[in-house]
Parts: structure tokens; sequence; C-alpha cells
């Protein structure tokens, strides 16, 4: 049995409405408590929700990306 630590959540908000979202970062923040989660999402409201996490941000411009911690 293997046991899993990391976890990653791409676009997980992607076709919730704010409270379905709300309800989603809920659970993101149980899940949290014993694993590390990465979450990748364009959604302006999950956003705000996960403005007190940590956060890696990848910035594309003309053609370069460039990483901000």
């Amino acid at each position: 049995k293997s046991h899993v630590d990391l976890l990653f959540f791409d676009e997980v908000a992607e076709n919730i409405d704010e409270e379905g979202i709300q309800g989603l970062h809920q659970l993101l923040l149980e899940i949290k408590k014993d694993k590390t989660i990465f979450i990748i999402t364009h959604n302006k409201y999950l956003k705000t929700l996960l403005d007190s996490s940590p956060r890696i941000s990848i910035i594309k411009h003309k053609g370069i990306s460039q990483v901000k911690v």
C-alpha cells in the first residue's frame, strides 16, 4: 500500500460557481492539514480565497517565462 503526500489540482475550479468554489476551498484546507498540495488555476475567485497561501507564479512575457515566488 502506498502513501501519497503530494497532490496536484489542475484547473479544479474551472466549471463551478462561487458557492462550489467556497466548498472546494474548505475541502482543500482539510486536505492540506496532512498533505502538500499544488493548485494550478486561473480562477480569480479561488485565487482570492488562497491569498494567504504561498504562491509560485509563472509569467510569460514576449516569449520568455519567468518564475515568481
